[in-house]
């Protein structure tokens, strides 16, 4: 993440999934309810994975590793 912007939108991200209670959702879900571009989104949240903050149980879904 190497642009302001994107860091902007991997904290949107984060936040969602925190909104939703470990809720697993899709890209997508995120994408339309923070108003984040779903190809950045996508990549954003496979990062986070990366990273370990978030997990994908059901390899379309994500949520928080923790809360």
């Amino acid at each position: 993440m190497n642009s302001p912007i994107a860091v902007q939108y991997a904290l949107m991200c984060l936040q969602e999934l925190d909104q939703r209670n470990s809720e697993a959702l899709s890209p997508q879900d995120i994408s339309a309810r923070q108003g984040i571009p779903l190809p950045e989104c996508e990549g954003i949240l496979h990062r986070l994975e990366e990273a370990g903050l978030v997990d994908c149980p059901e390899k379309t879904h994500f949520a928080l590793t923790r809360p």
